[in-house]
């Protein structure tokens, strides 16, 4: 899926981008927190697209834009498959950058813009039925691949995951339940290594570092419905409840200074609400 910032419009406007757009295009005094929401009139914002690529031949699951806005790396869906491609923003063809019958998806980029971090079937063998963390070097002149994908987590089933604003760790949850029912959530240095459980918690949905890196933002379900917006500190320690939804389906901005959930919805229309975390 794509993430809120990145500008990157396929084959029509989907919902996400409706979501991510409207996000990048409300003025920095617009957003408010949600309690102060309720309280006054909003403005709303009507999104505007920029093309930036566009193939009637590649079925485009999710999206990321580099960070020098140079390079767009997706997923391409295809038989049962999907490998990642990269495109130019300036245009000509999106080349190839993973192959074989492997669920590659969910790609970020680093911050330096010369590796992209994805989720991936490929180290679960045959049977492919659990997703780990990878990454693959990018020559961000050429925009080629450079070397094979590279395994970073020895966990399987990732859920969701997050680069940190440094690029130095990864933060993911898994998808799988301890014996108490509860969901670990985890940070790993991003070139592989020993993980460290942040905390455990039923329900986890997106994840984000804050802009400093200390602390990371999640999604949460309330058993009596609804969601929160939670945040821990990286070291671990008390989940602290930040905001209280009444609907869940969180996305946060690249720096977690503010996020976008959906507050009503009939048929196709949706109103998408942005507010500071």
């Amino acid at each position: 899926m794509l993430e809120l910032g990145q500008l990157v419009v396929v084959r029509g406007r989907t919902r996400t981008q409706v979501l991510a757009l409207a996000l990048l295009l409300v003025p920095l005094g617009v957003a408010a927190s949600v309690s102060d929401v309720r309280a006054q009139e909003v403005p709303r914002v009507k999104p505007q697209y920029t093309r930036l690529f566009g193939a009637d031949s590649l079925n485009i699951q999710s999206a990321a834009i580099s960070p020098d806005g140079r390079w767009i790396v997706f997923g391409h869906f295809e038989s049962r498959r999907e490998n990642l491609w990269l495109a130019s923003t300036e245009g000509g063809e999106a080349v190839r950058l993973t192959h074989g019958s492997y669920g590659d998806y969910d790609p970020r980029w680093f911050p330096t813009g010369d590796r992209v971090a994805f989720q991936s079937t490929r180290p679960a063998g045959p049977e492919q039925d659990r997703d780990y963390i990878m990454t693959i070097s990018i020559d961000p002149i050429t925009g080629e691949a450079v070397g094979p994908p590279r395994q970073i987590t020895l966990d399987a089933n990732i859920d969701r995951y997050a680069l940190s604003p440094d690029g130095r760790w990864i933060v993911y949850s898994l998808m799988d339940l301890d014996s108490e029912g509860r969901r670990a959530v985890k940070i790993l240095p991003a070139n592989g290594g020993s993980p460290r459980t942040v905390f455990s918690r039923r329900w986890v949905g997106v994840l984000a570092f804050s802009q400093s890196g200390d602390s990371i933002y999640f999604g949460a379900r309330r058993e009596e419905g609804g969601g929160n917006i939670m945040r821990v500190s990286v070291d671990g320690g008390e989940l602290e409840v930040v905001s209280a939804l009444e609907q869940g389906g969180v996305r946060f901005s690249p720096d977690a200074r503010r996020f976008a959930h959906s507050i009503e919805e009939t048929g196709e229309e949706r109103i998408i609400e942005v507010a500071t975390v």
